[in-house]
């Protein structure tokens, strides 16, 4: 008897073959670009034109509703590609947006962790060649505490010898002189601004950490943070920083902005993204004169924090302890998708409810595009698991579905894409598993002119192509190496089954 050794179930999501898959360790990822990115010279980094803004813009949209396709598609056309990387370490899926190898865009790299758990807290390290580690340091912490977002500029501050017309100077680039456009913490007009912008506006209790690094003098603190101006918010998340590093750490030392009023070194007044965080009247020209308590600056001394990950762990720390796990609203357990005679039936399970008004029931042709076809209301407030149902009637070809929950205050969740091919005149059942160094495909219903299995690696390229037959299949694949791989099988131009295959 041949022993399974992975099954896959029918009506998977698409393997997306346009967009490009990685694996490893997304903190070797970031280290490799840190390494090849420009320096202080060349003149590499370019500013975006209004177009192309609007564009990354419109790209972050499909992004951030999971509509990756499209988000890869209008990556390409401004240089960029979006990459989905998988994380051994953490067993977490990462979307990288970086710079296409002959792109001409230094804009920056970005990572987003769709399913974090800290999905507030965003970390930004502008200066990645000047200030030591801290683009390490950041993307560390993002992993570490299973962050949102991290941020991370694309060259040197000082590579383009443009001024950026922003106040504030800097001897960073040498004698003291107004920032350079490079320098992505002291200027308006780029795609760093603007994402600030998109993830500043998306939601209402994100937070930017923003990590910097100094020359620490004899009477320099080892730390010093502010939110760009001199008053204190409620809550305050700087103090509540601090508090945690002094329990890593009790040698460090401190100067906080709105606490040390006398204290005006590095201070951060000019950093055009917290002006915007602080809704400045100019963010390119105008200190802010109030807070949100959202931006937080911290400039680092080397040693203790920076220096390697024994520091950078100390920071960690102190951001997971500061930004405590909150409750889901909605905990979904699972969302399937299966054919109940002409039907497809949604099922959705949830473990627990909160402030849970609605979920409406979404369907696209194409996976990017969703329009809501229903409507099923919530429990409010509940601690006992539920089993939701939706029916509803397919089109002929694909069919997707998503989730979107909201609250009672009108906040909302997308859960994942599920998806079905569908066919009024065929019956075709396939099941498609791995045994014995062979691929078995079992084709229950028969099909005139055969079904198509088509395997494919990781990056998309085809290994194995055969037709198959009623009953069973063997594809014999002991040349291939062990590891997950993608098939499709397709007849008379429709998609019956795709999915994945672990061959070991």
């Amino acid at each position: 008897m041949r022993k399974l050794i992975w099954v896959i179930l029918l009506w998977q999501p698409l393997f997306l073959f346009g967009q490009t898959m990685e694996s490893g360790d997304v903190f070797t990822k970031i280290s490799t670009i840190i390494s090849n990115m420009p320096l202080e010279n060349g003149d590499d980094y370019s500013e975006p034109t209004n177009g192309e803004i609007l564009d990354w813009i419109d790209m972050l949209d499909d992004l951030f509703t999971a509509n990756y396709a499209s988000a890869d598609a209008k990556a390409d056309a401004l240089g960029y590609d979006v990459v989905e990387f998988s994380d051994n370490t953490t067993s977490e899926t990462y979307y990288v947006l970086e710079k296409l190898g002959n792109g001409a865009n230094y804009w920056g790299t970005y990572v987003l962790n769709p399913n974090a758990d800290r999905e507030e807290v965003i970390l930004m390290s502008p200066h990645p060649r000047f200030d030591f580690n801290t683009a390490k340091e950041g993307i560390y912490c993002f992993k570490a505490i299973d962050a949102g977002f991290f941020m991370m500029a694309g060259t040197h501050r000082c590579n383009h010898t443009d001024e950026s017309t922003c106040s504030g100077t800097t001897d960073a680039c040498g004698s003291s002189a107004p920032y350079r456009i490079s320098d992505l913490a002291h200027s308006v007009n780029s795609i760093w601004q603007a994402t600030t912008e998109y993830l500043f506006t998306l939601t209402s209790d994100s937070y930017f950490i923003q990590l910097h690094g100094f020359t620490k003098t004899g009477s320099d603190p080892y730390v010093i943070m502010s939110n760009g101006t001199r008053q204190t918010p409620g809550p305050d998340p700087i103090t509540a920083i601090r508090d945690e590093l002094l329990i890593a750490d009790p040698v460090l030392t401190f100067k906080i902005a709105h606490i040390d009023l006398d204290w005006d070194r590095l201070i951060g007044f000019t950093n055009t993204n917290g002006r915007l965080i602080n809704s400045s009247a100019n963010h390119c020209t105008t200190n802010a004169t109030s807070t949100s308590g959202r931006f937080v600056h911290i400039e680092q001394e080397k040693t203790r924090l920076r220096d390697n990950s024994t520091g950078w762990q100390k920071m960690a720390t102190a951001l997971t302890e500061s930004f405590p796990l909150q409750p889901l609203t909605v905990e979904l357990v699972s969302f399937d998708a299966e054919m109940v005679g002409e039907k497809v039936m949604l099922s959705w399970v949830v473990a627990s409810e909160t402030d849970n008004d609605f979920f409406a029931i979404e369907k696209s042709a194409d996976g990017i595009k969703f329009q809501t076809i229903g409507n099923i209301t919530g429990r409010g407030q509940a601690t006992t698991p539920k089993t939701y149902q939706y029916l509803d009637t397919p089109s002929i070809g694909d069919n997707y579905y998503r989730l979107r929950q909201v609250d009672f205050d009108g906040k909302m969740e997308l859960s994942p894409i599920v998806s079905i091919q569908y066919s009024d005149n065929s019956k075709i059942e396939i099941r498609v598993f791995a045994s014995d160094s062979q691929i078995i495909a079992l084709m229950e219903n028969p099909e005139p002119d055969g079904i198509q299995i088509q395997l494919f690696d990781s990056l998309g390229r085809l290994l194995v192509k055969r037709t198959l037959f009623l009953g069973e299949n063997s594809i014999p694949v002991e040349n291939i190496q062990k590891g997950i791989y993608h098939f499709r099988a397709t007849g008379n131009g429709q998609l019956f089954s795709a999915g994945s295959l672990l061959i070991n």
